[in-house]
């Protein structure tokens, strides 16, 4: 069995400076993902009962929350 293994990217955090918050943080590190393609329009195309999946799942690959856009699929869920 073979499988197709996609790109990995990488962040080595070393500490925050003072006066850097975690929120510009994160928002760095969101801008460096979005010129890797790692977010976009896709998610769209996932059914809400597989993000809750993904979502679940966050422990398992050392995350603790996936955060995934509010669009239609959900609004209409709500």
């Amino acid at each position: 069995m073979s499988m197709v293994l996609p790109d990995v990217v990488g962040f080595k955090l070393l500490g925050i400076r003072d006066g850097v918050t975690t929120i510009d943080l994160v928002l760095i590190v969101t801008q460096m993902l979005r010129k890797h393609g790692v977010v976009g329009d896709g998610v769209g195309k996932i059914p809400l009962a597989d993000r809750a999946t993904i979502a679940n799942m966050s422990l398992e690959y050392d995350a603790t929350m996936w955060l995934f856009p509010v669009d239609e699929v959900m609004i209409q869920y709500a």
